[in-house]
């Protein structure tokens, strides 16, 4: 027997679209295509309904480990793209030679990874971050800086660089504070009023409670206690958003399991809009609508319920006298 080989199944936007309005019978194969009005409509219903979605925390192939370089006695952190240092993915080093207040270069352990452009924060002697971005592709073990050090630096002090920040998450869960030597300590994750309950925020110590908050833009975090040593930083598990719909031919952001749900749940979607409406296609028939109803909710049902976190099973015995 032969087989494709093929493990992936592929869909664009206009796939899922022209799905949809096959099922609610405003497009024959063969026929006369929608008007690309109804294809911009129809994008901007799919874009509503993935987003919506996000409310009810679909996406556990949406979580990723991001870490948090927070900044000495600072209890407040912006999370997003227009944040504060919280990335996917960072390069640490440290420092190989002391430098100087006012030097635009530092020497470290490795470049490897390390580009021209990126963030980079540099542990200085005030045991404060210097935040600023790397200047030119680093060569050898040098790294030129677009703003001069503020402060001196010692052989040994902490270094990292990355390229990109975060999505604004919709969560956070999981928070650890990473250790000087990379090992993680769990911390809580407490309420709002909690966290606000706490007398003295600003009293520095080792982290051990946050709070998050998503915002527009830039989701808030709070941290108690405000670290006193920036080697302290914060790893966390992020629900990132959904991806968004912007071309014809973009892919979903989901799994390829999902596709039915989706043009199945744009069709009920968009459903209510041709009830009335009568076009070159004819009256939407309320007999199918509301038979794609159905279908979409058994599809929608069915994905939502596999989109959990998967947990051990254990069985243990039970005794009665």
């Amino acid at each position: 027997m032969a087989t494709s080989g093929t493990r992936t199944l592929t869909r664009t936007r206009d796939d899922i679209i022209i799905g949809a309005l096959r099922l609610l019978g405003l497009y024959k194969p063969g026929g006369t295509a929608p008007h690309r009005e109804i294809f911009d409509f129809a994008a901007d219903s799919l874009n509503d309904m993935i987003t919506e979605w996000q409310a009810d925390g679909v996406g556990q192939w949406l979580k990723a480990n991001a870490t948090l370089y927070m900044q000495y006695g600072t209890s407040e952190y912006n999370i997003g793209p227009s944040g504060d240092h919280c990335t996917l993915s960072a390069i640490e080093t440290t420092l190989s030679a002391d430098g100087s207040a006012g030097e635009s270069t530092i020497t470290v352990d490795s470049i490897t990874g390390i580009s021209d452009n990126d963030y980079i924060g540099i542990e200085l002697d005030n045991n404060y971050f210097q935040f600023t971005t790397v200047n030119g592709t680093p060569s050898g073990s040098t790294i030129t800086l677009d703003d001069v050090l503020t402060d001196n630096v010692n052989d040994g002090d902490f270094v990292f660089a990355y390229t990109n920040k975060v999505s604004r998450p919709l969560d956070i869960e999981d928070v650890r504070y990473v250790q000087d030597d990379d090992t993680e300590i769990q911390i809580n994750s407490v309420s709002r009023n909690e966290y606000m309950a706490i007398s003295d925020k600003s009293d520095t110590g080792t982290p051990n409670i946050v709070h998050y908050q998503p915002t527009m833009t830039n989701g808030k975090l709070y941290v108690w206690q405000p670290p006193d040593d920036v080697e302290l930083r914060l790893r966390f598990t992020i629900m990132q958003p959904i991806e968004v719909f912007t071309s014809r031919t973009d892919n979903p952001c989901f799994p390829q399991e999902w596709f039915n749900t989706l043009k199945y749940n744009l069709a009920d979607y968009m459903g209510l809009e041709y009830m009335t409406q009568i076009d070159n296609f004819g009256r939407l028939d309320a007999r199918r609508y509301l038979l794609i109803q159905e279908k979409a909710r058994e599809y929608r049902d069915k994905m939502f319920g596999n989109d959990t976190a998967r947990s051990p099973v254990q069985f243990v015995a039970a005794f009665w006298d």
